[in-house]
């Protein structure tokens, strides 16, 4: 529902994984509500937006599902552009790495450019899993016991709800607390940081390990997307206006200074030049506008009934300007008021 009031915030890129489409348990409204109120340039889905796993297994599409689609679409009608990175759950997209469909296209990995001009390279992150590089099965295994702790989380929440107590996950804990989820997170971590270092960017963006995280400890800048299984996490690059706050004091008082220095040397040229309305200006100034008196007569008595006051412009080179030449300018400028007050 459109809330009256609530602005839509625009940004200039928005980078979204691991959301699942086909596992049940996820956050699809919430995310589809958070799309509505946000606007990007570009939207990057970093993999994993589809779980062929699942749907291969049992097909689930519900209504939200057809929601998000359907504002993906509007938002790349409307001119967003959206890169496509397919991951390891929704590899059957990477069949269509290189083309476009529309605003749309995919590719396995790409370079985005910061409005400050930092580089980070752009991809899911499955590539550097070994186990899902070596060992698929594995990863199935791996994947069966994240949607078991996922179910097991959802009774665990209703009796800490009943217990007036916050949100609390299964997974994020075994994530923090084991010593080889963590580990494994670490050297993850390790792998796509020495990938944006051979590449030559500035930092990364990925998904895939639904561990949303941010740092520099590897002296490149690491950005992890989180999931909308159970995070609702996404990066979002804000519109970047002009900002002067780290200029130098003295440099700034200098540069004021000088652009003052130029506009009264501007100014006094300008009033020296041949311009019409600063001719005329000077011409008021300087009393060379004169009061001609014309008689007006009575036509049927033939006495006199008054007089008009006409504007003669008499320069002191003795040239007499007639009024049709700076009358009508006079109204345009301005200067018909403080030249009718000096006559």
């Amino acid at each position: 529902m459109i809330e009256e009031g609530r602005e839509v915030r625009k940004v200039r890129a928005l980078f979204i994984s691991d959301v699942h489409l086909g596992m049940r348990p996820t956050r699809i409204a919430q995310l589809n509500d958070f799309l509505r109120w946000h606007d990007a340039e570009t939207i990057y889905l970093v993999g994993d937006i589809v779980d062929g796993w699942r749907l291969a297994k049992a097909w689930h599409w519900p209504a939200e599902y057809h929601q998000l689609v359907e504002l993906c679409l509007e938002k790349a009608l409307a001119g967003t552009r959206i890169v496509v990175l397919p991951g390891n759950h929704d590899e059957f997209l990477r069949e269509y790495l290189g083309t476009y469909a529309g605003e749309i296209e995919f590719v396995d990995r790409t370079i985005h450019t910061t409005a400050q001009g930092k580089t980070y390279l752009v991809i899911h992150g499955d590539q550097f899993d070994v186990v899902v590089a070596h060992a698929k099965w594995l990863a199935h295994v791996g994947d069966w016991a994240y949607r078991f702790a996922l179910r097991v989380n959802v009774v665990i929440n209703w009796v800490r709800r009943r217990l007036g107590l916050t949100y609390w996950s299964l997974s994020a804990w075994a994530k923090h607390k084991v010593k080889n989820a963590v580990s494994i997170i670490g050297r993850f971590e390790e792998a796509l940081t020495l990938a944006a270092r051979d590449t030559g960017v500035d930092g990364v963006i990925c998904g895939h390990i639904h561990y949303a995280d941010m740092h520099d400890r590897m002296g490149i800048h690491y950005v992890n997307t989180g999931d909308w299984v159970e995070s609702c996490t996404a990066i979002a690059f804000a519109v970047v206006r002009a900002d002067y706050s780290d200029l130098d004091a003295s440099f700034t008082v200098l540069c004021c200074l000088m652009c003052g220095a130029f506009l009264t040397l501007a100014l006094q040229y300008v009033r020296r030049s041949d311009l019409p309305a600063f001719d005329l200006e000077r011409a008021i100034a300087a009393g060379e506008l004169k009061p001609y008196y014309q008689p007006v007569i009575n036509l049927r008595t033939g006495a006199l009934a008054g007089c008009e006051v006409l504007c003669r412009w008499e320069k002191k080179s003795g040239e007499v300007v007639p009024p049709g030449a700076f009358i009508e300018y006079a109204e345009v400028t301005g200067l018909a008021v403080p030249m009718t007050v000096s006559l």
